[in-house]
């Protein structure tokens, strides 16, 4: 499958899309029910990425990140704070759609999670961690020079804030994406036994 293509909507590439969303609507924000129970990371990059990878669409990115920025002002909007006098809500908020970009863009550079080898293995993920590198910085620099949190910002100050911040952000990716890939080759593992199981009993 060639890179960046753009690919019709049909009726599975909705039900993931959908998914995708509902599983957003969880994690991002965390004011749901299920954070009462439990604590799980933002599925907004994860979802980009997989996105980039399977449904091929340029309206989907889109899409995924409208849906976040809405879930954002929801939350705000709750928390008895003027949406633009939040903390996060700088100049540098917008600077999330491009850097949200990255994660679907990386995925492009894929055609499927399934692993076959250890060479596919690291495949997955140095992609995967190329794309969360440049969203990062896009989200991370952008927000440190256009807020007005840091009169005086450095590089020195800037490499600290990627030791205090950085190392959670791609862990939490880390760990839905291991969620994910191994969904997805177990799940076609049993597919495939499956059907070598039927045609087994067809002979």
């Amino acid at each position: 499958m060639d890179k960046f293509t753009n690919t019709p909507l049909n009726k599975q590439k909705t039900f993931t899309l959908f998914g995708l969303l509902f599983f957003i609507s969880l994690t991002r924000g965390h004011v749901n029910w299920l954070d009462s129970i439990v604590h799980l990371p933002d599925f907004t990059l994860p979802a980009l990425f997989i996105a980039g990878v399977y449904l091929r669409n340029w309206l989907i990115p889109f899409i995924i990140i409208g849906f976040a920025l809405l879930i954002d002002w929801y939350v705000v909007s709750n928390s008895n704070v003027d949406f633009l006098n939040h903390f996060c809500i700088t100049s540098a908020y917008f600077y999330l759609i491009p850097a949200y970009l990255m994660m679907y863009l990386g995925g492009q550079f894929l055609t499927s999670f399934k692993i076959n080898s250890v060479k596919n293995l690291i495949q997955i993920f140095f992609v995967l961690t190329i794309a969360w590198v440049a969203e990062w910085l896009i989200s991370s620099i952008s927000f440190y020079l256009l807020s007005p949190y840091f009169p005086q910002p450095s590089l020195g100050e800037f490499i600290n804030r990627i030791e205090q911040y950085a190392t959670g952000s791609i862990l939490n990716l880390l760990k839905w994406m291991l969620v994910v890939v191994l969904l997805f080759n177990v799940k076609i593992d049993f597919i495939m036994n499956k059907i070598k199981t039927n045609q087994a009993h067809k002979a």
